[in-house]
């Protein structure tokens, strides 16, 4: 009894401590629920449709937000489980427009971190200038010292785009190769006269499936080991009439020691004589019937190609063979040295690499200017040899490789022509692994002097594609020193720069996991296609979805008209053929751009295709061309992507650029501030060096006069840029009687270096691809005069009269000993005749305005000329001269237009361009006339009518816009085919509507 009423008053002390709830085996309790709930007095919280929140905590178990995951990037470095991993998720582009931000301050110092798809980062000119960086920032500053901090994966960043609309939750790319970038620049002021920095910046690929204390920031070389070593010489300058001379056959140094060669040409290699206790077996690639070069991608790197038969063997295009080494390439006997190669024409030797090398060393004896590249096939992937002889070796004939591009080894210093520069040049093959740059900067101001200045080295790091190979390192420096004093109106002036042809701020390497993607077909055949944000590529579960090939990692973009957009995003076409537009940095010539290059566009063809971006602000290419900074071109002010001064009615108001005038200090025919080419946009072109010294007077109000000397070399290329000139500016504007602008330089020029670019021929933003142009080379040896006078008169009311005239004369004296047969054969190189070469544009324009019933009605007369001639005389080397008419074209523009203001809020327009005036005359047609031959002679009508209505709505200004057009061009001296009408007639009906706020 007693034990019992113990057990009663021990459960009830129990209940006593212990929660009700707690004794009580039910639903309700283990749902914690809590009942009814009233919310009049309180929020009520909807569920979360988008937002899936959860609670978030760090390693170490703290607690961080109730949230989710916006983003993450992580590299695991492990032989088992190593992966690097980088995740968007839609909120990152929905939520955040790309991008997010986080910051801090604490006293007098403000940090901010910034993670974003496109943030405009720049440290300095020749270290890090990008418009779009991908990837994170992190910025602190104090009153007087301020740093920012970088890092990205730059191969596949993510790239969402700004105006996507369906995306999955995430975004996610597990990759096993993988590029970082990484780096920061500091500053801090030394009073209030000098300001120092400091810059460090490295590229380097990362292999996550490795140990963690085999990588470095070196980096780590693409597991891809040499099977065959090609190692080509070519010609560095091939327009000209010498070419680099090969004296003997090669050298070749194998782990430390010279080895002995055997030449196998038309044979495959022996089983048992591909190993290190043998000569090394190679080919010859050499052909002297054809100028062509050995590529490799001549066997074009594609899955399930037909077997075809070459040389009498049958090939299969999968990958490369020895087959097709010994029959396609290698089937001509060896030729005899000495031997040189001018223009294409080149010469690859092949060496076939046994097993057991991890460090290779080739020497050419050359001379003149030689260009070494070098490139290699693999069939094994390892970082190391494998312990037991594998299916496949080096000696297996059957075995097909897959091959890098070719990448450049050495380059001659200068075009050397005459052999004086002959010497053994080594090479230690390997493949580019990483790079850094270091910089110091400065800027000093004090008592009139302005002066600024940068020196960098940076630093390419190869390898011997194995994890124990030693890295080699090559160096290269670029500097500059540029400076001004005032002295009252006068202000001297003086600049020196060198930009080594060794220094870079790009890592251009082999990669086994490209980010330019590919798929397979179900033809089996690979189709490129840019990055897409809705994939998640995973390297590590799908390896045939990514190619492995070549990649370019810029930290300077080529962006010559410095906006949002680097240029290769807008006009870089990568199509798979061959393509004439198709280059860019590393294959300026047309001719050696082939589908297998198609990676090196990963960086720079991002998520909008070609027709996407037309019509959007600031995605064209127009340098010197938008002073208005409003994103659209100065000429084409409708953004329809045709050039106004081709176009009706807006021709009046553009004109082309040969009718502009302004500095051309580099001689190749384009004004400097709308030179578009493709190299990084450092302060200086790559690959020179020089000095500019000037002063400048300021004479009178909107009056300078200009003196200047300047020399440069390019170093690697060869030629030499001499200048001495004087220029004289002047320029008045009044609202009421007009305004006169003056610009006149003469120059004494010795001019040898090409500068080579791009320039839109007609259509600019409907054709993203602009011509490529070569350097004439027209100021060789020249006195140059550039007279540019524009006036306009507006003294009488509501006329506006302009006259333009552009007007050159380029004395060219005569360079080496160039004769009339050379000039009919086409090859005459690096050679002038003595001779003028005239240039001269005129554009003449009237313009009256006619207002009536309150300025609701007007009538506008508008009259137009526009006159280019281009004439060259020259003496030839018998005493008589010669007259080409180059250019001799005039425009005749006569334009009537009426607008009619019908409410507050609509315009009626009409417009008649060129008129036969009901079939009277003929005189007051839009003529266009070609006077050197006449043949595309034109005459045009073009009539048009539209209504404009400006309102508001939902707090939106609305334009409504519609009309027609209709033209009628005839040809005058083009007859009449089956598949050509002189007489064209054209139409177009449209109706638009604009929002803007």
């Amino acid at each position: 009894m007693h034990s019992k009423t113990r057990s009663i008053v021990s459960l009830l002390l129990l209940c006593a401590v212990l929660p009700l709830s707690a004794q009580f085996i039910n639903r309700d309790q283990l749902k914690n629920d809590q009942g009814y709930q009233n919310y009049s007095g309180r929020n009520y919280e909807n569920y979360a449709i988008q937002f899936n929140k959860r609670k978030i905590y760090d390693n170490f178990g703290n607690f961080l937000v109730d949230g989710l995951s916006v983003y993450d990037l992580g590299e695991v470095q492990d032989p088992v489980d190593g992966a690097s991993t980088a995740m968007k998720s839609k909120y990152y582009n929905l939520w955040f427009n790309n991008l997010v931000i986080g910051n801090d301050q604490y006293g007098g110092f403000t940090s901010r971190v910034m993670l974003g798809e496109a943030i405009r980062t720049k440290f300095t000119s020749l270290t890090l200038d990008k418009a779009r960086f991908n990837g994170i920032r992190w910025d602190g500053a104090t009153n007087k010292y301020r740093g920012s901090v970088l890092a990205s994966r730059i191969s596949d960043p993510v790239r969402i785009a700004f105006d996507a609309v369906n995306l999955p939750n995430a975004v996610q790319r597990t990759r096993d190769w993988t590029t970082y970038l990484m780096g920061g620049h500091f500053e801090t002021d030394l009073g209030d006269v000098l300001t120092v920095g400091a810059t460090y910046l490295n590229q380097h690929q990362l292999h996550s499936s490795i140990n963690s204390s085999e990588s470095s920031t070196k980096g780590d070389v693409a597991s891809a080991v040499p099977r065959v070593i090609f190692m080509r010489v070519k010609d560095d300058s091939p327009a000209d009439l010498s070419g680099p001379i090969v004296y003997t056959l090669p050298k070749v140094m194998i782990n430390g020691k010279e080895h002995a060669m055997k030449n196998i040409n038309g044979r495959s290699p022996d089983r048992n004589r591909t190993n290190l206790n043998n000569p090394i077996q190679y080919w010859v690639f050499y052909d002297a019937s054809s100028p062509a070069n050995f590529e490799i991608d001549n066997i074009l790197y594609t899955f399930g190609a037909q077997p075809r038969t070459s040389g009498g063997v049958t090939v299969t295009d999968i990958h490369t063979s020895y087959a097709q080494y010994a029959a396609e390439f290698g089937r001509n006997s060896v030729p005899q040295f000495p031997l040189e190669m001018r223009g294409r024409k080149s010469i690859t030797f092949a060496f076939v690499m046994p097993y057991g090398v991890s460090d290779v060393k080739f020497s050419f004896l050359l001379s003149n200017d030689y260009l070494l590249e070098a490139a290699h096939d693999f069939v094994l992937n390892a970082d190391k040899y494998p312990a037991e002889t594998p299916a496949i070796n080096h000696y297996d004939s059957n075995a097909t490789a897959i091959p890098t591009p070719f990448f450049t080894a050495e380059r001659a210093t200068g075009n050397v022509q005459d052999g004086s520069n002959k010497k053994w040049v080594t090479y230690s093959y390997g493949l580019n692994s990483g790079m850094s740059v270091y910089g110091m900067n400065m800027k000093f101001s004090w008592n009139g002097f302005d002066i600024e200045g940068e020196l960098n080295t940076s630093t390419t790091f190869r390898k011997y594609p194995l994890l124990a190979a030693p890295h080699v390192e090559q160096n290269g420096i670029a500097y500059y020193l540029r400076g001004t004093k005032s002295i009252g109106r006068l202000t001297l002036g003086g600049e020196i720069y060198k930009i080594e042809p060794d220094y870079t701020t790009s890592l251009n390497l082999y990669t086994l996991e490209n980010s330019y993607y590919s798929q397979l077909s179900t033809e089996r055949t690979i189709l490129y296609i840019p990055p897409d944000q809705g994939s998640t590529l995973n390297s590590l579960v799908n390896p045939e979805v990514i190619l492995p090939g070549g990649a370019y990692y810029s930290m300077v973009d080529d962006n010559d008209d410095n906006d949002r957009w680097e240029d290769g995003f807008y006009f870089y076409n990568a199509t798979a053929s061959l393509y004439s537009n198709n280059t860019d940095v590393l294959h300026p010539d047309p001719r050696e751009v082939h589908p297998y290059n198609l990676g090196y566009r990963q960086n720079i063809n991002e998520l909008s295709g070609f027709t996407d971006i037309i019509r959007k602000p600031d995605t064209g290419i127009f340098p010197g061309k938008d002073k208005d900074r409003d994103g659209i071109p100065d000429d084409d002010r409708n953004s329809n992507g045709l050039p106004d001064y081709i176009e009706s009615f807006m021709t009046y108001y553009s004109d082309p650029p040969s009718f502009e005038a302004g500095d051309d200090w580099n001689n190749n025919g384009v004004i400097d501030e709308q030179e578009n080419d493709i190299y990084p946009d450092y302060p200086y072109e790559p690959d020179i060096k020089g000095h500019h010294y000037f002063g400048v007077l300021d004479a009178a109000k909107n009056l300078a006069f200009s003196v200047g000397t300047i020399e440069q070399e390019a170093i690697a290329r060869g030629g030499r840029n001499a200048i001495n000139y004087l220029k004289g500016t002047y320029s008045i504007a009044n609202p009421r009687f007009g305004g006169v602008s003056l610009y006149y330089t003469v120059k004494r020029v010795y001019d040898n270096i090409q500068n080579n670019g791009f320039q839109f021929a007609i259509n600019e933003q409907n054709n993203p691809t602009p011509v490529y142009y070569t350097d004439p080379l027209l100021y060789r040896n020249s006195l140059a005069h550039t007279l540019y006078l524009g006036t306009k008169y507006q003294q009488i009311p509501n006329l506006t009269i302009e006259n333009n005239v552009r007007y050159e004369s380029n004395t060219q004296y005569q360079v080496g000993t160039p004769t009339l047969d050379e000039a009919r054969l086409g090859i005459l190189i690096n050679e002038q005749f003595p001779g003028v070469r005239t240039s001269i544009g005129l554009v003449n324009k009237i313009d009256y305005v006619y207002s009536t019933l309150s300025n609701r009605l007007s009538f506008r007369p508008q009259f137009k000329i526009r006159t280019l001639k281009i004439v060259t005389t020259n003496t030839f080397d018998d005493g008589t001269q010669g007259t080409t008419i180059n250019t001799n074209v005039q425009t005749i523009i006569p334009i009537f237009r009426v607008d009619y203001r019908l409410t507050d809020n609509t315009e009626l327009h009409f417009g008649v361009q060129g008129t036969e005036l009901f079939g009277l005359t003929d005189g007051l047609l839009y003529k266009s006339r070609d006077l050197r031959t006449g043949l595309t002679d034109y005459n045009a009508s073009t009539t048009a009518a539209s209504l404009t209505n400006k309102s508001q709505y939902s707090g939106y200004n609305i334009v409504i816009d519609f009309g027609v057009n209709f033209t009628t061009t005839h040809y005058l001296n083009l007859p009449e085919t089956p598949t050509f009408n002189p007489l064209i007639k054209s139409s177009l009906i449209y109706f638009s509507i604009f929002a803007g706020y």
